[in-house]
């Protein structure tokens, strides 16, 4: 279908190039609003923000629509979409072309493909695009391969373009000088590819994963209601789809949501996309489900507002842990099917949608397994060490983490290296079968050679809080036998915050 769109001419409309490349390939594009200063502030040369890639990058630029003439002085058709297949710095040398440029060195240049490839009328013919007042556009064949508004580029002969390295691989192609670029087009969409070639260098990969779904007005509060609206309707917000992933360590992410239309308004006539935005929250390391509720430690940490559009796409940086993705239409109960899609340069973004509200139990005998009671998240804040004696003849140095437990599930922290006074900031949350069970808690020291040495533990009962409340837990560990006077020895305080709730919808 798309195939057939590119190659008859009226199948494309204006909008249509960045769509097919959208349906067809998985791919971040940026958009990038073409103004003068800043092309001749951020580009002196292209190659600056605009390096081409061979499969990795490709470009697409989109001459200004409006009333008036079908084509611009240049000859370029109005609203129309031009795939960029090129980029070069022509150096003028000591040839005579040097002369016509006021003495300029080099001249950067941008090559274009037409994909809808127009036929060349003779100059007097009706359907011809050269017209009174308008000298330029297909007046000869040098000017149909190199457009540009300087008349000095009329001097220039065939055998000379090619000496300076401006040749063609299509009929349908032609050359234009960055400042034409820059008035003649408003918009220049930025696609990368992405690649599985092993050749590639790691720090050049991007690694993309991508999965759809539906915004489905369902029941209320039931599996189905699945299109809670935007972050302005606090009550459903979290009724959207939800898609859980773990960032490994800081990197540089791109998302984008794609919206796709019904089957009976895939006309540009009759197109309409609802107002769209997605949000990333950061959660508990260990969430398996459904988020009911925004608390203080599950922030929001991306927004990208609402807008009418087939496409939105985030560029940024993110840290290390785990995060859910919320696709979201401005308007709770409206329907629609999407895309999204994650790409990292450090490793792959695993998208997994949640689906249940609390853990199911693998136990085969149900009706002799308890129901979940509580559920607690446990905030992990920092702590302070003492009396340290690493076991580790080797080093003096000591390297703590935590290991919590909670009726059979177990959850460590991140080792914090040489710090008696480690900071890990860390959210867990336990579903609790037992509420008179209490949370263990133990710090180890992490030893290179040697056995993990036990700092302190200590026990937390973790009552129902409501509301997230702090708690400063004293560690101890059992004395050794050379120590007098004592079972335990207090070797530090961490520093907690419990939310403890009854109400399983709640976290």
């Amino acid at each position: 279908m798309y195939k057939k769109w590119i190659e008859d001419g009226n199948g494309v409309d204006e909008g249509d190039t960045n769509d097919i490349i959208l349906q067809c390939y998985k791919y971040d594009r940026q958009r990038v609003e073409l103004f003068s200063e800043r092309i001749k502030e951020n580009i002196e040369f292209p190659t600056n923000s605009c390096c081409l890639m061979q499969h990795k990058t490709t470009y697409s630029a989109k001459a200004p629509g409006g009333s008036g003439s079908e084509r611009t002085e240049l000859g370029l058709m109005r609203g129309h979409s031009y795939h960029m297949t090129d980029i070069k710095k022509a150096y003028l040398g000591e040839t005579t072309l040097r002369s016509l440029f006021n003495g300029r060195e080099k001249v950067a240049m941008l090559r274009f493909r037409d994909s809808r490839e127009q036929e060349k009328k003779p100059p007097g013919s009706p359907d011809s695009a050269l017209s009174e007042g308008n000298p330029f556009a297909f007046s000869t064949d040098v000017l149909s391969r190199l457009r540009s508004k300087n008349s000095d580029w009329q001097q220039i002969k065939d055998s000379e373009r090619q000496r300076i390295g401006l040749n063609f691989r299509d009929p349908r192609e032609f050359w234009m000088p960055i400042e034409d670029v820059v008035s003649e087009f408003n918009e220049v969409s930025l696609c990368r590819l992405v690649t599985e070639n092993v050749f590639i260098s790691t720090g050049k990969k991007w690694r993309g994963s991508s999965i759809t779904g539906k915004w489905v007005d369902g029941p209320r509060d039931s599996s189905m209601d699945r299109s809670g609206g935007g972050d302005s309707s606090q009550e459903t917000f979290l009724h959207n789809p939800q898609y859980l992933f773990d960032i490994n360590s800081e990197t540089e992410v791109i998302f984008q949501l794609l919206q796709f239309v019904a089957e009976e308004a895939r006309t540009p006539s009759v197109r309409i996309h609802l107002l769209m935005g997605f949000h990333v929250i950061k959660v508990e390391e260990n969430r398996e489900t459904r988020l009911h509720k925004l608390w203080d430690h599950t922030p929001v940490v991306i927004t990208d507002d609402h807008k009418r559009t087939r496409e939105m796409m985030y560029r940024g940086t993110m840290t290390k842990g785990r995060y859910i993705l919320l696709p979201t239409l401005y308007k709770p109960g409206d329907e629609s099917s999407y895309q999204v899609r994650a790409l990292s340069q450090t490793s792959q973004i695993n998208l997994k949608e949640l689906k249940v509200d609390e853990p199911k139990s693998l136990n085969p005998c149900l009706c002799f397994s308890p129901e979940i009671e509580w559920v607690t998240v446990l905030i992990v804040e920092n702590a302070e060490i003492l009396n340290t004696n690493p076991q580790n003849w080797m080093s003096s140095k000591v390297n703590p983490f935590c290991i919590i437990s909670c009726e059979g599930k177990t959850v460590k922290t991140e080792i914090a290296r040489d710090d008696t006074h480690p900071e890990w900031n860390s959210a867990y949350v336990f579903y609790r079968k037992k509420p008179d069970k209490p949370i263990s808690l133990k710090i180890f020291n992490k030893n290179s050679l040697m056995p993990n040495e036990l700092i302190g533990e200590c026990q937390i009962p973790a009552p129902i809080t409501h509301s997230p409340t702090p708690l400063d837990a004293q560690i101890s560990r059992k004395a050794k036998a050379s120590d007098e006077n004592s079972d335990t020895i207090s070797s530090g305080t961490v520093h907690l915050t419990i939310l403890t709730e009854d109400n399983l919808m709640a976290v």
